[in-house]
This record gives C-alpha cells, structure tokens and sequence, in this order.
C-alpha cells in the first residue's frame, strides 16, 4: 500500500529540469583538446591512483612496525656465524654441521 502511494507521488512530482550553462559545449571541447594534447606519457600513467596523505602515512607506519619487528626478533637471536646471519637457512646449515662433528 505504501509502495502504491509512493509511484503516485514520484508521478505526480514535476521532474528536475537541469540545463547545462551556455557555454557548457565551448568548455567541454576544449577540455576534451586539451587532454588530447598532453603528452602521451602523461595519459599512460593516468590509471596510477594517487594515494592520498593518510594512506601513504599509514603504509608507511605499519613499515616501521614491521621493520621494527625484525629488529627486535634479530636482536632476540645469537649472534652471527661465520660472517652469516643467524637467521639465515645457511647460518643454521653451519651450526648443524658442528653439533655433528662434536658427536
């Protein structure tokens, strides 16, 4: 019932009259010369979106946590082996290879 009250009233209301300004066609074909004109490296790049200052701030802090992390964790580690980080697949490998050998 409400819907059918509704579509009488939305029939009923006079529709919006919008109309461009008078010089809304100069205007528009300048701009579209415009942007025929700029440089062809400059149209390759347009579908780049432009991150604004809270994204790129915010990807930038949780760079610095992550980065913080990994200092942290790497500090929590021995110290190096050899010349090769103790966090590394070799440095382990190295480490193995002496346990066996005091065996």
């Amino acid at each position: 019932m409400q819907n059918d009250n509704l579509d009488k009233l939305i029939l009923k209301a006079a529709p919006a009259r919008i109309e461009p300004s008078p010089d809304f066609e100069t205007h528009f074909w300048q701009k579209m010369r415009k942007r025929e004109s700029a440089s062809q490296w400059a149209r390759a790049f347009e579908w780049i979106p432009i991150p604004s200052f809270a994204q790129a701030a915010a990807v930038l802090l949780v760079a610095v946590l992550i980065g913080g992390a990994g200092g942290v964790v790497s500090a929590m580690n021995a110290p190096e082996t050899k010349g090769i980080s103790s966090a590394s697949v070799a440095s382990n490998y190295l480490k193995l290879i002496e346990l066996e050998n005091l065996k």
